[in-house]
């Protein structure tokens, strides 16, 4: 358990780094170790085994983020499986269910343009088959884990996460980047998230009422820790909201960061808080924009409120996350790395969202689309569950391409033989 807190704290002191290839895969190595690692820990209580067991579940949810669960699932006889994913998936998922992955056009593993150069593609497409190569590698460990328990019979874990009955994405598909899909993945974002919740303690409301031209919320997120980043982030960034007297800023920065507090105290437009509510914040008339590292979660809710954003991604799925926001026209994306090199680019950002309607206006239109789909994400996640059990599962929306080998699946095999006859054919002519 503390190896994986570690790791987590460690992801606070390199927020600001830009990582390659190699950073993006010593930082899966750590992740999925530390992963393991606790997952053996609880594979070893054989008494919370033998209880799980005996209840004889009717199904088992388990994250992409580590699948080891699935491993746990197979242990205690549980057949109908539900793959879910809090975020948009990681590549090497995609690689496992044999979903398709344009690596050409949506930056699953490194950040690329709109309109992405041959360079961005390459190194899209690197990173991503460069992590499903690692993830092959670290979940065969995975697999020895349950092997050394249950004997060598036991399947490995990667192909048990093949047979998944359904894939639940909590992600929203008018969000995210549009891309080609399966018939087994069910998208469900925004379950959990109450729209109705606008009421506020008075004194989050008295602060909603400063600033006259309104309010601007401004959070990295709950992974990124304020106290263990660069101070100069932060003071960047309060440089930043001196120059917008009219407008009231809440900023959230968490209880160990005495810095970011001292050093607000003497700016009359601000508020620094360890905790805000915000999806009370996101529903308030008052508010104006929304700055945000781009997690899913505060994605969702602002789409669901009609909140236009500011995107800073620091790491993880939030560029992708940034991305899909400025491709659907509703936020503006800037570099974290402005904060400290060019906070002039991030002043530009937030002058043009609150200058030009056209970002409001397009989120008010997100919010208008997800609210009136036919389905909400809580009627696909309950109808879909009680389908699948009743049923007995529903292998027949597996895809036939889950079982292939990369060459069979890339027609390599037709491919390079074809290759080769040509080239033999045109250099036999010289």
């Amino acid at each position: 358990m503390q190896q994986f807190k570690d790791v987590l704290e460690g992801f606070s002191e390199t927020v600001m780094e830009d990582g390659g290839t190699l950073e993006l895969l010593k930082g899966n190595i750590d992740y999925q170790n530390a992963h393991n690692a606790l997952c053996q820990e609880i594979l070893e209580q054989d008494d919370l085994f033998k209880t799980l067991k005996a209840e004889k579940f009717d199904g088992f949810f388990s994250e992409q983020l580590n699948i080891c669960g699935f491993g746990y699932a197979k242990a205690l006889g549980i057949e109908r499986r539900f793959l879910l994913s809090s975020c948009p998936f990681f590549s090497h998922v995609f690689d496992y269910t044999s979903h398709p992955a344009p690596y050409s056009s949506v930056p699953f593993s490194s950040d690329m343009s709109l309109e992405p150069t041959y360079f961005e593609r390459a190194k899209n497409l690197l990173n991503g088959l460069s992590c499903n190569i690692l993830f092959h590698f670290l979940h065969s460990q995975l697999t020895s884990i349950f092997r050394n328990k249950f004997g060598s019979d036991f399947p490995s874990v990667p192909e048990i996460v093949r047979n998944v009955d359904i894939i639940f994405l909590a992600t929203d598909e008018i969000i995210d980047f549009s891309a080609p899909t399966l018939p087994n993945l069910v998208n469900i974002g925004g379950l959990g998230v109450d729209d109705d919740t606008t009421e506020m303690s008075s004194q989050f409301e008295t602060e909603m009422q400063k600033g006259e031209k309104g309010v601007i919320l401004f959070s990295m997120g709950t992974i990124a820790n304020t106290s263990r980043i660069d101070k100069s982030v932060m003071e960047s960034f309060l440089g930043i909201v001196r120059k917008f007297p009219d407008y009231h800023f809440l900023i959230r920065a968490d209880k160990y960061d005495k810095n970011t507090k001292d050093k607000a105290k003497g700016i009359s437009n601000v508020l620094v808080s360890d905790w805000l509510p915000q999806p009370a914040i996101l529903h308030h008339p008052r508010l104006r924009t929304f700055i945000t590292h781009a997690g899913y979660n505060s994605l969702v809710e602002a789409a669901r409120a009609g909140v236009p954003l500011i995107t800073i991604p620091f790491m993880f799925d939030q560029n992708l996350n940034s991305r899909a926001i400025e491709k659907k026209g509703w936020g503006i994306r800037c570099d974290k790395k402005q904060l400290l090199t060019d906070p002039d680019a991030i002043e530009a950002a937030i002058r043009e969202m609150l200058t030009n309607p056209s970002y409001t206006k397009q989120a008010h239109r997100i919010r208008d689309l997800i609210k009136s789909k036919p389905l909400g994400a809580r009627e696909r996640f309950i109808k879909t569950t009680e389908w699948v059990i009743q049923n007995g599962g529903v292998h027949e929306l597996l895809t036939e391409g889950r079982s292939q080998s990369i060459i069979t699946s890339y027609n390599l095999d037709i491919f390079v033989p074809l290759f080769l006859i040509i080239l033999f054919l045109l250099l036999s002519q010289c």
